[in-house]
């Protein structure tokens, strides 16, 4: 969502790289693909919620593009702001609503969001999720007991214990993989690599990754006794995605003599200084909860047929997926108590 509104803010050469990684032929294109993205996505009852949120952070020294705000607006559902990139408390209005936006559980801190007098905007792309499982697990289940780390030392930790019959699962060649359902409709997939593999040589390889989350969706996936042994887990994580969004093939948006975002405003040059990620996540017997928003600044000149032992002991990879099967989190568990 972040780099769509990027592309949407850029042209020529720059414009092209944002669409070539994210695999969109033309803004038309992403325009259609968000809109439906929030229509699909969204839903908000007593159970749980699905939210999903944009802001735009304008200098109020700088004169914007007013069709450019409109199309974030129509098209992005994004509200935008004036405010005093020199003013401290800018810094606080930013954090406040990132908090709003993500249940509380990040963005309680304004100085997580340092502000200069040579910011032009900041893009904020907010998600926050909760659902419960459509089989919670049992309380009186959860027990103690030792999951194990890379290096080989282990930690004992609270697990959860489930087991269903005629439940789905994929044996593949490489990792085991199930998944428990939310009662919106989404699912959170587990998928635990064969002992020897780690996990973040997956994560590492797109396609492998891919066709792991994917494969309780496809013609893989079989039906029998799935016995789970989950570790309650609660994190946050902080990235800095500019490395990971120039090995995408997008570079001309960072370099000041190259970047191209005049539909944002032909006042000055504008390039991206910074794109940063936070995220947050836990699940226990009742359900899960997950949070995450992406920041960008800009400155002038994101087995055994019939049965399956998910024993999560050992570090592993969750996805949470929304009722179309689109992946909305990924990530690893390398140690449940850090």
């Amino acid at each position: 969502m972040a780099l769509a509104m990027m592309a949407e803010s850029a042209q020529g050469s720059t414009q092209e790289e944002i669409l070539k990684a994210v695999n969109m032929n033309d803004m038309d294109m992403i325009r259609e693909q968000t809109g439906k993205l929030f229509r699909k996505l969204y839903f908000y009852n007593e159970i749980g919620r699905l939210n999903l949120a944009n802001s735009l952070w304008l200098n109020k020294d700088i004169e914007f593009n007013k069709s450019f705000l409109g199309k974030m607006a129509a098209d992005y559902y994004a509200h935008s702001f004036s405010v005093d990139f020199d003013d401290k408390y800018t810094s606080r209005k930013i954090s406040e609503w990132v908090s709003e936006h993500t249940g509380g559980k990040l963005g309680t801190d304004p100085d997580d969001f340092p502000i200069d007098s040579e910011q032009v905007m900041t893009l904020l792309n907010t998600i926050y999720f909760y659902d419960e499982w459509v089989d919670s697990f049992n309380a009186d289940k959860t027990a103690k007991d030792t999951f194990h780390l890379e290096d080989g030392s282990t930690i004992s930790c609270d697990f959860m214990n489930m087991t269903r019959g005629s439940h789905r699962f994929v044996g593949a060649d490489g990792y085991t993989a199930s998944g428990l359902s939310f009662k919106n409709g989404g699912s959170m997939v587990f998928i635990l690599p064969d002992e020897g593999i780690s996990p973040m040589d997956m994560v590492s390889d797109p396609k492998i990754l891919s066709e792991a989350v994917n494969s309780l969706f496809s013609e893989k996936r079989q039906f029998g006794k799935v016995i789970f042994k989950i570790p309650k887990f609660k994190y946050k994580a902080e990235l800095d995605l500019r490395k990971s969004v120039e090995s995408l093939g997008i570079k001309s948006a960072f370099e000041a003599g190259t970047a191209d975002f005049t539909p944002l405003s032909e006042t000055k040059p504008i390039f991206v200084s910074k794109i940063k990620q936070s995220a947050a996540i836990s699940i226990d017997e009742k359900g899960c909860e997950a949070t995450a928003f992406t920041k960008i600044d800009y400155v002038g000149a994101a087995r055994p047929d019939g049965t399956a032992e998910m024993i999560l002991d050992r570090p592993f990879i969750f996805a949470i997926t929304g009722a179309d099967a689109c992946p909305l989190f990924i990530g690893v568990i390398n140690n449940p108590a850090a």
